[in-house]
């Protein structure tokens, strides 16, 4: 399991099977995004409500960003292995998050034509959005080399605005 608590990763590992399908099952949570069962206001359309859609996006974040990228990328400039300690690869990762920030680019989109309902969101957003292309931009003009104690990516302001943005999204009423 990864924590992340005060700008500091922390993972916790079983080599008990057991463990191991708990572990796999919860992260599952954040593979996918919530599906909206929800009819109410919906009916015969397949667009799905700010609401819905802002909680897919804050998931997104969450998993395919923040999970499978910049915390990958970060244990393996510190350790040479993935965040679960097993071995990834590196160039791989780094291309599955560029196809994640492409999806961003569509979810920046999204966001900036919200009603001004959603003006803090969109406030939280728009420093978070900066972050994580500040911190891909990184990633791209130096790639990171394993067990490179020179590689620093600064996630602090990040996990900040991450924590900031959830928190707004599980505010919202679920439709």
């Amino acid at each position: 399991m990864i924590f992340i608590k005060d700008d500091k990763v922390g993972w916790g590992y079983s080599s008990n099977d057991k463990d191991k399908d708990a572990f796999n099952e919860v992260r599952k949570l954040f593979k996918e995004p919530v599906i909206n069962t929800s009819d109410s206001g919906n009916a015969g359309t397949t667009e799905q409500s700010p609401e819905a859609m802002l909680k897919e996006i804050s998931n997104f974040v969450v998993s395919d960003i923040w999970n499978d990228g910049f915390v990958d990328i970060s244990w393996y400039a510190g350790s040479g292995t993935g965040s679960t300690g097993e071995t990834i690869d590196i160039d791989f990762t780094i291309e599955q998050l560029g196809k994640a920030m492409i999806q961003k680019m569509e979810y920046d989109s999204y966001i900036s034509n919200l009603d001004a309902k959603y003006d803090s969101i969109k406030s939280i957003w728009a420093k978070l959005t900066g972050e994580m292309d500040r911190m891909y931009k990184q990633i791209q003009d130096t790639p990171p080399i394993a067990n490179d104690a020179t590689t620093k990516i600064d996630t602090g302001l990040f996990t900040q605005y991450l924590e900031a943005f959830t928190d707004e999204v599980n505010k919202l009423p679920n439709t």
